[in-house]
């Protein structure tokens, strides 16, 4: 799989050392030493649920997303990458326990309608954020409804509204920015340097 020229360190990260295979009929990268098996068989399983349940989102997704990448992620548990068109998925999120098929394809299908909005032109403003993200977190919540009742599909509905009941606020650039200082030392220290070389560029 051939991506544009990465404009961003953060692209050139992540398409660097992909090696991609077919995962169900959706190109795979697991940029991760941690329990590979492991993660390969929760996005396989997520995959088989939404072309079992939501066919009609499972043709999107292979229309939208070229792809999905597993990789170290921080302040969130995934990521639509719009300037790369494909699903980052944290490897924390998908090897910590709790985490099934049913709750990957729900976040899979977030990232999908993320996707599906910046096509019609959304923003991601902050006075837009609250919005997007419950507009996303409902479509989890729809395509959850549709699974057959099972634990682990009642604890990623829970899991769905303990996000739709979270306030305006939690969306905030404040917020995020805070979630942001959380992350590495060094994770921080590469997006500083990344910030400064683009300011010189500019200056």
């Amino acid at each position: 799989l051939r991506f544009p020229r990465p404009t961003s360190w953060y692209d050139r990260l992540v398409t660097r050392e992909a090696n991609w295979e077919d995962c169900g009929g959706i190109p795979l990268a697991i940029g991760s030493f941690q329990d590979e098996s492991r993660i390969r068989d929760q996005i396989a399983g997520a995959l088989r649920l939404l072309r079992a349940h939501a066919p009609g989102d499972w043709a999107r997704l292979r229309d939208l997303m070229r792809g999905i990448v597993v990789t170290p992620l921080y302040g969130a548990h995934a990521e639509w990458r719009k300037s790369l068109d494909v699903c980052i998925i944290s490897t924390r999120y998908l090897t910590r326990e709790g985490t099934s098929s049913a709750s990957v394809a729900a976040m899979l299908i977030h990232e999908l309608m993320h996707a599906r909005l910046d096509v019609f032109g959304f923003g991601y403003g902050e006075s837009q954020r609250p919005r997007v993200e419950r507009i996303c977190w409902r479509a989890s919540r729809r395509l959850l409804e549709r699974l057959p009742e099972s634990r682990e599909r009642d604890a990623a509905i829970n899991e769905v509204e303990d996000y739709l009941a979270l306030d305006d606020s939690f969306w905030s650039d404040e917020a995020l920015r805070e979630r942001s200082a959380a992350q590495p030392w060094y994770i921080r220290a590469v997006r500083l340097v990344a910030r400064v070389a683009r300011w010189r560029r500019h200056h």
